[in-house]
């Protein structure tokens, strides 16, 4: 069975969409496939970033399988080099939160790491 999952997901709401909205096809409680992406309209490239960035955290096992993500934001345009982007999420674990993020160059991940909880101000 396959369950669609609107990019919205991540700030913890599932709405009707746009049919071009970017969405991610979710598969064993990870990320299997992301529709839409690149997406047609400039307004979703957030959207296609941060759900590129969750794949990868859920491949790479930065964030456990059947993990909720119930926040998100990012950072664009933060640095000189204009295509540079920041991706951070927010997962419950146990009675604590988790948090990862992602840096990416375009739509290329550069790094992906965990994050200290005590940094975090969310």
């Amino acid at each position: 069975m396959r369950i669609l999952v609107v990019a919205l997901v991540a700030l913890g709401s599932v709405a009707c969409v746009p049919a071009d909205a970017p969405i991610a096809v979710m598969k064993d409680g990870k990320i299997a496939e992301i529709q839409n992406c690149p997406p047609l309209k400039d307004e979703y490239k957030r959207e296609c970033l941060l759900l590129t960035c969750e794949s990868t955290l859920f491949n790479r096992a930065t964030i456990p399988a059947h993990a909720r993500i119930v926040a998100s934001r990012s950072e664009i345009n933060f640095s000189d080099n204009a295509s540079l982007s920041r991706h951070f999420v927010k997962f419950p674990e146990a009675d604590k939160f988790r948090y990862a993020m992602c840096e990416m160059s375009g739509a290329k991940i550069v790094f992906v790491r965990e994050l200290s909880a005590r940094d975090q101000d969310w």
